[in-house]
């Protein structure tokens, strides 16, 4: 699977502005992880060969390798009904319905926030050399480490655009 639809995304998400962040690092698998190191630990990990048991080759190119998915390829994307989403990865509960913001025809799906203490943030790393104030803003499973998509601002509102993909929608 190439890079391409990953590499537009991050340039419009780059072009849009993303709001700054700290960052945060682990020892665990994901992409966005490998090249950081701390004491930090996730309280759901499993080997590469798990993941790759529980998720499909595109769940497992988003959440586990940081890629993005084709965009309108998630029926999340326009999903508007009453529930809550949790992480495909580890099924904590990240986003409620009543944070979603209505699709901008963009692609992917939004959220004005999370649930509290459920997601992480850190600096998307494929700009190297960014300076800080610049970066790109990726935002992770608290549990799993899971990718989940970036917090950008979007027609005026600083908002989670996630992939669709990452997320299990639960009907109320």
């Amino acid at each position: 699977m190439t890079n391409d639809t990953n590499l537009s995304r991050r340039k419009f998400l780059y072009s849009a502005g993303a709001a700054p962040a700290a960052v945060l690092g682990s020892t665990t698998q994901p992409a966005f992880a490998r090249s950081t190191s701390s004491d930090f630990s996730y309280e759901f990990t499993q080997s590469e060969d798990e993941w790759r048991a529980q998720l499909s080759e595109m769940e497992y190119f988003v959440l586990r390798d940081g890629n993005t998915e084709v965009p309108h390829s998630s029926l999340n994307t326009f999903q508007m009904d009453d529930g809550h989403y949790t992480c495909r990865g580890c099924g904590l509960k990240n986003f409620d319905s009543k944070w979603k913001v209505a699709q901008f025809d963009i692609g992917w799906t939004f959220f004005s926030q999370a649930r509290p203490t459920t997601v992480l943030t850190s600096i998307d790393e494929s700009f190297s050399g960014m300076e800080t104030e610049n970066a790109v803003i990726e935002c992770h499973c608290r549990r799993c480490a899971s990718h989940l998509g970036h917090i950008l601002t979007v027609k005026g509102k600083t908002l989670h655009c996630l992939n669709g993909i990452a997320l299990v929608f639960h009907a109320a």
